[in-house]
Formats: structure tokens, sequence, C-alpha cells
């Protein structure tokens, strides 16, 4: 148990590290998809509707990364709320404002999420593969998805795939767990997280089936 755990932690901390380097660099204007997701947490915390087509880029990630906002916001400027003569109202203002203003400090901060996001969806494969083939499998899918070219570029950006690609091998992990002693809570639970790891990205859809 203790050498799985190693290895297992190695793994993940390899595929932290490849994930982690130029995690602030690149241009939004390079991936045109990311600025629709970093300014639709925003525009969602404002009370509009973010620029969606058909619900992508999909209402999960977007409640996570406002989440994350909401979140820096009370580390940042909490006693700011409390004290400023001008009330929360104009300390949300403020923060809004650096939000457009300065967006690099945004986009490194929900980079980090994808990361997160795709270092769990490691855990997941693992955990999937020990249950299906033993441990060796395990380790061995998720030293392969940690060192997959494209799961490591797509970690360091603020998109869909990562979190459509977790919740998707989520959904299966809950299916296979109680394939044994299947129930309709349990098929409630995977359909759930099905239908979330659809909700990013349609294609994901196929899941549900």
């Amino acid at each position: 148990m203790r050498r799985t755990l190693l290895l297992l932690g190695t793994i993940l901390l390899a595929a932290a590290v490849l994930r982690g380097i130029g995690l602030g660099g690149g241009s939004p204007e390079l991936q045109p998809d990311e600025p629709i997701m970093v300014e639709g947490a925003g525009a969602l915390l404002e009370g509009m509707r973010p620029d969606v087509v058909l619900g992508w880029p999909g209402g999960p990630q977007l409640v996570l990364l406002s989440t994350v906002f909401t979140a820096d916001l009370a580390v940042r400027r909490g006693s700011e709320l409390i004290r400023d003569p001008g009330g929360p109202g104009a300390v949300l203002d403020r923060h809004y404002a650096e939000f457009y203003r300065e967006p690099h400090r945004w986009y490194v901060l929900f980079r980090l999420v994808s990361v997160l996001l795709g270092l769990a969806t490691l855990g997941v494969v693992f955990a999937l593969g020990r249950r299906l083939h033993g441990t060796g499998a395990g380790l061995l899918a998720a030293a392969f998805l940690g060192l997959a070219s494209l799961h490591v570029r797509y970690s360091q950006l603020v998109l869909p795939d990562v979190p459509t690609a977790f919740l998707s091998a989520l959904a299966f992990l809950v299916l296979l767990c109680g394939a044994g002693f299947p129930s309709p809570r349990r098929i409630a639970g995977a359909a759930f997280v099905a239908g979330r790891a659809a909700a990013p990205k349609f294609n994901a859809g196929g899941v549900l089936v």
C-alpha cells in the first residue's frame, strides 16, 4: 500500500510540474475561447448572461470559476467589505474593475483550477484502472494520462475540456463502483455526474448513454 501511494504521488508530482510550467505564459488571444470562460465567470457574478451558445461554455465550470472569484474577493478585500465608507458595492466595483483592467492575474488563478482538475482526473483514472485490472493497471493509466501532451496543455488553459474529462471519468467510476450492487441511488448519482460532464461540452453526452 505504501509503495502504491509513493508511486502514485510521484506520478502526480511529475504531472503537476509539467502542468505548472508556463502556467502564466501565453497570450489569451492565441486561444480565443479562454476569454469567453474568464469573462463569462465575471459576467455570471454581475448578474449578466454569459456569451454562450446552446449552453457552451457550460454552467458547472463557470460556477466554479465564479466561486474562486468570490473566494479571492473575500481573502483580499474582506476587511474593505466591512470598513469601506462606500459599502460592499464600492468594493465589488473596484474588484470588477481590476478583473477587467488587469486580467492576467485572473487567467493564472483560473488556469490553476484547470491544473487541479487535471490532477484530480489522474486520481480518478487510477481508481478506474485499479478496479478493473489491478493496481499496476491503475498506476500505468495515471502515468499515461499524466504525461499525455494534449492533457498537459489543456490543463494549462481555462477551457471546458479538462473539467469535462474529469466529470466523464468520475461518472464511469461511480457506475463501476455500483456495477456489482446497482441501486437507483447509484444510477442517479452517475447520471447526475454524467449530465454535469455533458454541460461544458456536448460531445461528452455519450457518457449518458
